[in-house]
Formats: C-alpha cells, structure tokens, sequence
C-alpha cells in the first residue's frame, strides 16, 4: 500500500546521487525539492530513515547558502515538516 513512496524514494535516490557525484549540474531549487520529497516519502516508509534525511538537510542548509535561502523562504512550513521527526 505504500508503492508510490516507494517509488519516491527509489526516484529521489537516484537523481540525488547524481546531483551529489556531480554528474549533472546541481540547480539548488531542484535540490532541495528532492531532499524534502525523499523526507515526506521516507516518514510514511520508514521513520528512522527520515529522521536521517531531516538531519541531513538541516545540514546541508548550515553548509550551503543556496541551500538555506530556499528553506528560510518558507521556514514556518518546513520547521512544522521536520517536527515530525526532529
């Protein structure tokens, strides 16, 4: 019952290697879109797991500027999201 979070994650995982091998060119917006799909779809799969990607994108935001401007765009809306896990 959980296959189209399955297949999110399966996706997300493998354009986020690519972006994260630089084997394409990394557009943040699209980034970070992909960080947060992977979150929402591991939280409805596996908890521990999102936990790992919510650690791993409060991170990224600390590291990258880019990455930080697009969370403080909606900081509200993504701090509720993480407080799920977090």
């Amino acid at each position: 019952s959980f296959g189209y979070y399955k297949e999110c994650v399966d996706c997300c995982s493998k354009v986020l290697n690519e972006i994260e091998n630089f084997n394409v060119e990394i557009n943040y917006n699209f980034y970070y879109k992909y960080l947060f799909n992977m979150y929402v779809s591991t939280y409805y799969l596996n908890k521990e797991e999102s936990k790992k990607n919510a650690d791993k994108i409060k991170l990224l935001i600390n590291k990258i500027p880019q990455i930080k401007n697009i969370y403080l765009e909606n900081k509200d809306f993504y701090d509720k999201q993480f407080s799920f896990c977090l």
